[in-house]
């Protein structure tokens, strides 16, 4: 089949939905499709073999970014709807595979041209409207949550990530045909060689305490914070402790700083900007405890399966987006208060026996069920399925 793959986003990074875009491609590409991908100008220079990329006005953006403001975002959404257009006119596609609200694109497209349309939901974009605050949308939120359940029932197969995600599609809409397909680790391994993590050491200028690494890499902010606000209280226990984030978003890792900074916590936190999941092997095989501090969402973290994989004991808020991936036996869970995030940190820093049980169920857990073998075997039966109906 010929597939027209929608990808709203910076198109090869090494982080969160690109990746899995990456994965998705390459699993449909080993299975004979011809694709052409549809995404943003910015993004790494490798491309992947045998798939054509198509970036919207690479010549107008010169300067790298893996970001951009939500107004600038909405018109490169319609210039990708427009430019698809013109990509139809020349020779039709079989199927849109639309990421994230080019579905909102890829259900005009269908109805123009009579394709098959795929919705690879990350999550419920009325949400994160929602939970953003754009004012712009506010007064015209119930229509979009109209045309956002217009766009599911419009597809012929919906792809969602979570259990969360998929009892959120069917409640929208009944009939809709959804298959979950859980992530696949950021990256094949969850160890680095001692060499990495002594230069990482160095360079992040460690004292040689254990390490606490924050493990929301690209939710919310105020899950970041919360994790900050409870480093307190732990550094008041653990003198010892050391506290580690890292982001790609350089204005959410400043707000984080200033944070450390007003509650004395400078001198223990380090800040490290990465847009690469490749420094997460290092990262992890250099932390002692590993935490989810998310306090609202529906959708698991994309890190979090690559996390399970690395055997390191877990701490995580006890909410639906972390309790569909664990439970008691593989993880600390605690409610989302500084407090509890705080003896969730303790707990799992002073009782090892427990700690290292729980980093091997998670790994386990990840072995049987989350590779990245398994995640092509499901996408090849969803587009089985698609072209059987």
């Amino acid at each position: 089949m010929r597939i027209l793959f929608l990808a709203p986003l910076s198109f090869m990074d090494e982080c969160g939905t690109s990746v899995h875009a990456r994965n998705v491609l390459q699993t449909l590409k080993e299975a004979g499709h011809e694709i052409d991908v549809l995404c943003f100008p910015w993004g790494g220079h490798s491309d992947p073999p045998g798939i054509r990329m198509i970036r919207l006005g690479r010549w107008l953006w010169r300067r790298r970014s893996s970001a951009c403001s939500f107004h600038l975002r909405a018109w490169l959404d319609l210039w990708m709807f427009w430019r698809a257009v013109g990509l139809f006119l020349a020779r039709p596609y079989d199927v849109v595979h639309a990421l994230q609200e080019s579905v909102f694109a890829g259900a005009l497209l269908k109805r123009l041209f009579r394709c098959r349309l795929v919705y690879d939901v990350k999550f419920p974009i009325s949400d994160k409207v929602h939970q953003h605050g754009f004012l712009l949308l506010r007064p015209w939120f119930r229509l979009l949550e109209r045309y956002e359940t217009h766009a599911l029932a419009s597809a012929d197969l919906v792809l969602t990530m979570c259990p969360s995600l998929t009892d959120w599609v069917r409640a929208a809409v009944p009939s809709v045909r959804a298959v979950q397909i859980e992530n696949a680790p950021l990256t094949p391994c969850g160890h680095a060689d001692s060499d990495a993590v002594r230069r990482l050491r160095d360079d992040l200028k460690l004292k040689g305490g254990p390490v606490v690494f924050c493990g929301d890499l690209f939710g919310p902010c105020e899950g970041a914070e919360l994790f900050v606000k409870a480093s307190r209280i732990v550094a008041k226990n653990r003198p010892d402790a050391e506290f580690l984030v890292m982001s790609c978003d350089d204005a959410r890792l400043r707000r984080l700083k200033k944070l450390a900074q007003s509650l004395d916590l400078s001198d223990r936190f380090s800040f490290l900007v990465s847009p690469h999941s490749s420094m997460l092997p290092p990262l992890l095989t250099l932390s002692s405890v590993l935490v989810f501090s998310g306090v609202r969402g529906i959708v698991a973290p994309p890190e979090l399966i690559t996390c399970m994989q690395s055997g390191k004991p877990i701490v995580a808020t006890r909410l639906p987006r972390h309790t569909q991936s664990l439970d008691e036996s593989c993880a600390v869970l605690v409610m989302p208060q500084p407090d509890d995030v705080a003896a969730g940190i303790l707990r799992a820093l002073d009782e090892s026996l427990l700690s290292n049980a729980m980093g091997r169920e998670a790994q386990a857990r990840v072995a049987a069920h989350g590779g990245l073998a398994s995640f092509k075997h499901k996408v090849r039966t969803a587009y089985r399925i698609l072209m059987e109906a």
